[in-house]
């Protein structure tokens, strides 16, 4: 399962890298206005990984990271928008020079292909990163907490609305559904598809990348 993910994430980013900049901020908008008209939803979503993190006896700062308001639904949609606002990267001439033999040489922003992101509690860090992911051009896995399972579906769900939209691959952003250490593990060994692995939590989840 995890190989046919990784695929499609390549396959999508070969189409993101081409994307033009008003494509993926057309995507983005959207994105913006579906989790805003969505917001019942990812609440309601919200309260089902809240009671399972109450059996599951979460602290109250794990609790109060994974728990989703009107006010932080509406901050992960501005959110997007400011994303639209920062300059895109993919293209930028950084550097050029003429070589002693006459070559001209230009050093240029391309992105990565396919970013996958392990994180944790909060499902703010849905939006945030599949955001960043696209508008840079990147694909992107996420796999977040079991106990945010729900929430960040219903986020991704709605981010897709705004692929569709924009005629981008749906693969574009994919969230992994199977959380389990094994699964992450397998995901740090995905490098025939993954070109850059980001940890997003705290040492254990480092060390586990270091080692695997």
């Amino acid at each position: 399962m995890l190989q046919k993910i990784g695929i499609e994430a390549k396959k999508a980013s070969k189409v993101l890298y081409l994307a033009p900049e008003e494509q993926k901020n057309e995507a983005l908008n959207v994105m913006s206005q579906s989790i805003i008209n969505n917001m019942n939803h990812i609440l309601d979503e919200n309260q089902k990984d809240l009671k399972k993190g109450e059996k599951l006896g979460i602290s109250d700062a794990l609790t109060d990271r994974l728990t989703l308001t009107r006010e932080r639904i509406e901050s992960m949609s501005s959110g997007l928008i400011k994303i639209i606002q920062l300059e895109d990267p993919v293209g930028k001439i950084e550097k050029e020079w003429i070589g002693e033999n006459g070559l001209e040489y230009r050093k240029i922003r391309s992105p990565f292909g396919v970013i996958g992101v392990i994180y944790e509690a909060r499902p703010n860090v849905t939006s945030d990163v599949g955001g960043l992911c696209l508008k840079s051009g990147n694909s992107a896995i996420l796999r977040g907490s079991s106990y945010s399972l729900d929430s960040n579906r219903a986020v991704l769900n709605s981010m897709k609305e705004g692929l569709s939209a924009s005629g981008l691959p749906n693969s574009s952003i994919q969230l992994l559904e199977d959380t389990s250490r094994e699964m992450s593990i397998e995901l740090m060994k995905l490098t025939d598809y993954v070109d850059l692995l980001i940890p997003r939590g705290g040492k254990g989840l480092i060390q586990s990348m270091v080692e695997n």
